[in-house]
């Protein structure tokens, strides 16, 4: 299981896992209780930010560790849970010189983003929500006006934002979060502080914001290249016909490599028009004979993904040494490689998926394969026959559905449609099958 697994890639007794929440919880929790003592705030207020925190704390962390278990966390977030706790713990212990700063700057909707996008938006915003209460909780001249105004500013932030991260279309998001930023500022200064509008009111909204869009900039510029493009990255060099096991697979068996590219090409051009993971998709369609499930669920439980080559074969073999798994070298290395989504794919596609497809993915490279197949088995008896590939996709969708293999499938009969007319469109393409 995944709550099972420490950052390292090794298991701890469940004493330690159970309880090291709550100690670092109780220690945030003392490191406040001291700030408050020294901005000499009254005890019972020391005593009352020292509960507040130890129990935000505490939530924030199963929130986060119960989307990380059902797989609800960004990109490759559940590798990679330092991301999220190391980002948490050097904000919280920059948020006990918030005092120091005046409220009115303090750029709060960069953390609201940031751990959004380096977990999910519900952990995020929780986590953001308890650094915010208690920066507010140790300054003095800090209303609950404070609160509310930066909690609006980062929940519509976290929103906007994390919407776009798949495309990395940041600009109008952004834009906007800046400008209900300035909104909810300038409201503040005019409700709450009583100032009348004027350059002298607008003085510190600009600067807040100036801050907020440098930081934010420079996260999302990290985030984007290290996070969302290390994906990227690692479906293109995995995906890439020309690479080391395919080549193998090319030399020792012919027909089933042609088949895995004439499958990838078919799924590829079928997910681009139904919206689904072309990445996932294309991975399946090629590897999901030479990765074995367990090594896939193995790699899944056993070690982060990686996305450079750099120390790939010594770390899958400390990953599988203690299981005694004996499996190709490359085979690992490729599973450790492999995005999450697509091992999880390549698992249900040979658990199962093909004979009963569940998700929209495995449905498609179900159909694609098997398509290719019978026009494979054609051309092998008469490579001069001209079969019709229209009738060949009616009838292959037509049994899967008599026979129950859609039956279960989340794949829409709209979508089947949509599969059906993309694939009667590749005719030209069909004869490179002989």
């Amino acid at each position: 299981m995944k709550e099972d697994i420490a950052v390292s890639g090794g298991k701890r007794p469940w004493l330690i896992r159970a309880l090291s929440p709550l100690l670092c919880a109780l220690i945030y929790g003392l490191l406040v209780y001291g700030a408050a003592i020294y901005y000499h705030l009254d005890m019972a207020v020391a005593v009352r930010n020292l509960l507040v925190t130890v129990f935000g704390t505490v939530i924030t962390v199963y929130v986060y560790n119960d989307a990380r278990i059902r797989g609800r966390l960004f990109f490759d977030n559940e590798d990679h849970p330092l991301r999220f706790y190391g980002l948490f713990a050097i904000f919280a212990l920059a948020g006990l010189f918030l005092p120091m700063v005046n409220s009115m700057i303090w750029p709060f909707i960069c953390v609201f983003v940031i751990l959004s996008l380096c977990s999910e938006r519900l952990p995020g915003i929780i986590g953001s929500t308890v650094l915010l209460m208690t920066g507010v909780h140790l300054t003095a001249d800090a209303s609950s006006g404070v609160f509310f105004m930066y909690l609006m500013a980062g929940l519509v932030s976290a929103l906007l934002i994390c919407g776009a991260s798949e495309s990395l279309s940041f600009g109008w998001p952004l834009m906007a979060s800046l400008m209900i930023l300035l909104v909810m500022l300038s409201a503040y200064h005019l409700l709450f502080l009583n100032q009348t509008f004027g350059m002298n009111m607008l003085a510190a909204p600009l600067i807040n914001a100036g801050i907020s869009l440098v930081l934010l900039l420079i996260m999302l510029n990290f985030y984007g290249v290290y996070v969302v493009r290390g994906k990227s990255d690692a479906y293109m060099e995995i995906n890439d016909p020309e690479y080391g096991i395919l080549v193998k697979l090319r030399k020792e068996d012919p027909a089933s490599y042609y088949r895995a590219v004439h499958t990838a090409y078919l799924a590829e051009k079928c997910a681009e028009g139904l919206e689904l993971d072309i990445g996932a998709v294309k991975c399946c369609a090629y590897y999901h004979e030479q990765l074995d499930p367990e090594i896939a669920a193995a790699a899944s439980a056993k070690a982060p993904a990686i996305a450079s080559s750099k120390g790939l074969a010594e770390t899958a073999k400390k990953a599988y040494s203690a299981a005694g798994e004996d499996a190709d070298e490359e085979i690992r290395a490729l599973a450790l490689k492999m995005p999450r989504e697509a091992r999880q794919l390549i698992n249900e596609y040979r658990n199962g998926g093909k004979n009963s497809p569940v998700s929209k993915e495995a449905t498609l490279v179900s159909l694609c394969e098997d398509l290719v197949r019978r026009i494979t088995e054609i051309y092998s008896l008469n490579s001069k026959a001209k079969p019709d590939t229209d009738r060949l996709i009616d009838d292959l969708v037509e049994k899967k559905e008599i026979y129950g293999n859609l039956k279960d499938s989340r794949i829409s009969m709209a979508e089947i449609g949509i599969i059906k007319t993309l694939l009667k469109k590749e005719k030209q393409y069909y004869d490179l099958l002989r």
